[in-house]
């Protein structure tokens, strides 16, 4: 690994609030990567009150390239991004989150895929750091790494842990919109697309992707996520045919009927409140930003 302050490869930014009890999985994984040129990670603390800048820095002399930089102006993990690139001294940039894990041979897969694409993304696990009843709640992983998005603009999008990007066109584009609460990668991959940028995916490479725990923080998730969708599609309404919406107040309520039963189990209660969280999401997003959101 190769130290110093002149400019490098390939930054990995890592976006960082109160993660003291996750981050340090994440750096671990960081810390098995080889590769044969010169780069670094850039954790970036995002107001955190815990030792999250400590168990940062215990990595120093594991990831000699190492920084910790402080993000303390608001609390947003696009513009933590942001700050992250803006520190950074990589031409080319790789996502993190702080509570997850790069498999070994992450960083050769981002530089491989970033020589051939604009963007990429990588395929994600939900195994090694989830338990079943968790996993088992949510949607499983899709093999390319991206998601289909149901209303216009109508492009693949992908979170931003685990993808990588040229740094000119994370430039071109005004970085992250900060203004998002959640989502923001979604804007983020249309923005890159509707620029003209090609989006790939990253071969021999996964990324493990750790989910909320607590049925609480699962229905606020999904809450958030589904109110932001409506705001996304209401920015981006002018990019494409509406979908067919006149069952969209009640088409998902049977789903939850039927699960209903389910909520006797851990497994019952965290699909129920990602579920319900959604709907919720969706009707509070659909009268806050002036849209029928699908």
């Amino acid at each position: 690994m190769t130290t110093g302050a002149g400019p490098c490869e390939l930054s990995v930014v890592i976006p960082a609030r109160n993660a003291a009890d996750t981050i340090g999985v994440q750096l671990e994984s960081l810390a098995r990567q080889r590769f044969d040129r010169p780069w670094e990670v850039v954790v970036v603390d995002n107001r955190s009150t815990d030792d999250t800048r400590a168990v940062a820095q215990s990595f120093a002399d594991r990831v000699p390239s190492l920084r910790v930089v402080d993000a303390a102006e608001r609390q947003s993990i696009g513009y933590a991004r942001n700050q992250g690139v803006e520190a950074a001294r990589g031409r080319l940039i790789a996502y993190c989150d702080a509570d997850d894990a790069v498999s070994d041979g992450w960083l050769e897969a981002i530089a491989a895929g970033l020589a051939r694409y604009g963007a990429v993304a990588t395929p994600r696990d939900h195994d090694l750091l989830n338990e079943d009843w968790v996993r088992d709640s949510r949607d499983p992983p899709t093999p390319s790494g991206y998601h289909d998005n149901w209303y216009p603009p109508y492009l693949p999008h992908t979170g931003s842990g685990g993808m990588g990007v040229r740094r000119e066109l994370h430039e071109a584009i005004g970085g992250f919109d900060e203004s998002y609460s959640s989502c923001e990668d979604n804007d983020y991959c249309f923005r890159l697309q509707l620029a003209g940028v090609e989006l790939g995916t990253v071969e021999g490479a996964v990324y493990h992707y750790r989910f909320k725990d607590a049925i609480p923080a699962i229905f606020r998730q999904a809450y958030w996520y589904s109110e932001d969708n409506a705001r996304i599609q209401r920015q981006y309404r002018a990019h494409g045919a509406q979908p067919k919406r006149w069952t969209w107040a009640i088409k998902n309520w049977p789903a939850l009927l039927r699960a209903l039963p389910g909520v006797v189990t851990k497994r019952g209660r965290a699909r129920m409140a990602w579920m319900l969280g959604w709907e919720l999401g969706r009707l509070r997003g659909s009268l806050k930003h002036r849209v029928l959101a699908v």
